[in-house]
């Protein structure tokens, strides 16, 4: 075989095999730097976790329900669910918006920050 076949042979074989590695090096890389869009609905976890403050503490024997115990309450979660929506960017490497500024496409998070958040403040697995 002469050597510009040889050479060309060699050169079309780099070619062949250089394209699709670099073609899924790219598709790796780009998927880890690429930020994924979700939602959470703030407003809807907040509401339902003071709604459910109001319905236990009752048969939890605390009948008296000061709006500053409500207050207090629903503040230490919100901000227990601040860390966890930090935590899920973090690990997801997502951008989290609040669900009322997404139209559509984004999946939503929120019963999943909520269990973590539920879990979080209830760590023997009590009700609120």
């Amino acid at each position: 075989m002469s050597p510009f076949k040889t050479h060309a042979l060699t050169a079309l074989t780099a070619i062949m095999l250089s394209t699709p590695l670099s073609l899924v090096a790219n598709a790796l890389l780009n998927q880890s730097t690429t930020p994924q869009m979700v939602s959470f609905d703030l407003k809807r976890a907040i509401k339902q976790y003071s709604g459910s403050l109001a319905y236990y503490l009752p048969q939890l024997g605390s009948d008296n329900l000061s709006s500053s115990l409500l207050d207090e309450k629903a503040n230490l979660y919100a901000r227990v669910l601040e860390e966890e929506l930090a935590r899920y960017a973090q690990e997801e490497h997502a951008v989290i918006m609040v669900q009322s500024a997404i139209i559509e496409g984004a999946m939503d998070i929120t019963p999943k920050i909520e269990r973590r958040a539920q879990a979080r403040m209830n760590p023997q697995g009590a009700t609120p």
